[in-house]
């Protein structure tokens, strides 16, 4: 093949791209191979994002740790619906560089946020988050997700189903993931209910010892 054409073999054919001088590489699927693909770049991104996924933990114990059965399954629905739309919001805005925020800014903040759910899952009562806090903490996220989109290297003229399909991904993962810490949290309550806090307290200082450990990092180093 010529210098500017990128192949990408699959076990069902061969996809044909472009290469630009930028050295980002267009394909062109049809839109619902385009949907396909981003939606599930969104779930591998929060498997494989270590940091989303710990906030994400650590903000459903918070919200768990005060209330139980469907006052706490109602809370978990309206702050992680919050942080949805704010990383949505500011995914779409930094996907159409109409803000931009450096690397180095975004990161601690995320880990940052990991320490400061962790700290309110600590307290005796559970951490009082509201939903503007969750939504705040959700466009800081977006702007993490943007990077790891952007880092695919991949562009495609779907920019509308691509964002879509991405963030449906991101949701569906996350989903999942407040759901399977709920009702393990749920199920520890009602069986042995002794290691209810003790589980919540091991659980969320882990998560803010490692979000401590980021946030430097990513800060010094």
């Amino acid at each position: 093949s010529s210098a500017d054409t990128v192949l990408v073999v699959r076990t069902d054919g061969v996809v044909v791209g472009g290469l630009s001088e930028t050295g980002t590489a267009s394909f062109t699927f049809d839109a619902w191979s385009t949907a396909g693909s981003f939606f599930v770049q969104g779930i591998e991104h929060i498997r494989l994002g270590l940091d989303h996924l710990l906030f994400l933990v650590v903000l459903t114990l918070g919200v768990v740790s005060g209330k139980t059965g469907r006052a706490a399954a109602w809370r978990v629905v309206k702050l992680v619906t919050a942080f949805t739309v704010g990383h949505a919001v500011s995914l779409c805005l930094a996907y159409f560089d109409l803000v931009s925020v450096p690397a180095d800014i975004v990161e601690p903040a995320i880990a940052l946020s990991i320490v400061a759910a962790a700290a309110l899952a600590l307290r005796k009562t559970g951490g009082d988050v509201r939903w503007w806090i969750a939504g705040i903490i959700g466009v800081i996220h977006g702007l993490g997700f943007a990077s790891s989109l952007a880092g695919l290297g991949v562009a495609t003229a779907d920019h509308a189903v691509a964002l879509i399909a991405f963030n449906l991904g991101i949701d569906v993962a996350q989903t999942v993931v407040v759901l399977a810490v709920l009702g393990a949290f749920l199920a520890i309550g009602r069986w042995v209910p002794a290691w209810k806090d003790r589980v919540r307290y091991a659980v969320a200082a882990a998560i803010g010892a490692v979000g401590l450990y980021w946030t430097i990092t990513r800060i010094f180093f």
